[in-house]
């Protein structure tokens, strides 16, 4: 897998900068690996008077939802107050760490304690689902796929691949979001890769839409999931989100393209949207989101397919 990435970065003739994610050093043996082959896991560099500060957020590896090492940060702190006069900051880190209890244990609450004042913008990815926040009145992007997984259900869900244009101007920088249809070489010639694939092996689905209510009020947002019972063995996990009008769709491999047959169970998730970042609580009753107690059942049958979902106080 180097070996292919290292060809296609090998063609680019502006500088790449590597950051770390949790598939590069989340276990002892890749973070040995990469550090055999690039050295530094978390770094820094200025570039026309712009701070850069790439951080590892699995240091140590294996701290489950990310961490940051007490020297990593005594690190970060350290180049953050050696580095006061420049006119802006990008810390760039794999793992959006303020959504984890508010980045209290993690380390995150120190870096912004070091960030300060100064004039900062945050990037991370791992969620491939696009989200903004803004904390401290600076602004925090969640990008979206940028070529990994997902089920692309549109810009509306944050679920898109795209790259991230950035210009800095004198009073700070400007984003654009670009979708990625495709890139070619200029010749049209396609580039050399010995990535052979593996077929994956797909349930055959059937389109299912629902309508989902609390109290007979719609729930723009709440996630539905549906689990298989593990009595029947048979079904995969598939998800849809609420629309404004209390409508859903399921997803199982690609956008909206319905469930597989089986008997299931249906969790409910509601979550409050909070600007500054913090996980807003579950605005539903606790039961909805755990397997076993919700109550809610599903059956999938070949064809067409319609859930209605009457979730009470």
């Amino acid at each position: 897998e180097w070996d292919e990435f290292d060809r296609l970065v090998g063609q680019l003739t502006m500088p790449f900068f590597y950051v770390a994610g949790n598939h590069d050093v989340g276990t002892k043996e890749s973070a040995r690996f990469w550090e055999g082959k690039l050295g530094r896991r978390y770094y820094h560099f200025v570039y026309r008077d712009v701070l850069f500060v790439l951080l590892n957020s699995d240091d140590p590896p294996g701290q489950g939802n990310g961490h940051l090492g007490a020297e990593q940060i005594a690190w970060a702190r350290k180049v953050l107050a050696n580095h006061t006069a420049v006119r802006w900051t990008f810390v760039v880190v794999h793992r959006p760490l303020w959504t984890i209890g508010n980045g209290a244990k993690n380390g995150w609450k120190e870096i912004e304690e070091a960030l300060g004042e100064r004039r900062y913008t945050v990037v991370a990815g791992h969620v491939h689902r696009f989200q903004k926040w803004v904390r401290n009145g600076r602004h925090y992007y969640q990008l979206a796929t940028t070529g990994g997984v997902s089920p692309l259900r549109g810009v509306g869900l944050g679920e898109f691949d795209h790259i991230t244009w950035v210009t800095m101007k004198q009073d700070g920088p400007v984003l654009a979001h670009i979708t990625l249809e495709a890139i070619h070489a200029e010749n049209l010639e396609p580039f050399v890769t010995a990535e052979e694939g593996v077929a994956r092996k797909e349930a055959k689905v059937f389109p299912v839409r629902g309508l989902a209510y609390f109290q007979g009020t719609p729930m723009p947002g709440a996630i539905v999931t549906l689990t298989p019972d593990p009595k029947t063995k048979k079904g995969v996990a598939a998800r849809g989100v609420v629309a404004a009008d209390g409508t859903f769709q399921l997803t199982t491999y690609r956008a909206n393209d319905g469930a597989a047959e089986g008997d299931y169970h249906v969790t409910i998730t509601w979550r409050e949207r909070l600007p500054d970042g913090r996980v807003g609580a579950d605005l539903l009753p606790a039961r909805y989101s755990k397997v076993n107690e919700s109550g809610l059942r599903a059956t999938i049958r070949a064809g067409e397919n319609r859930l209605v979902l009457e979730l009470k106080n």
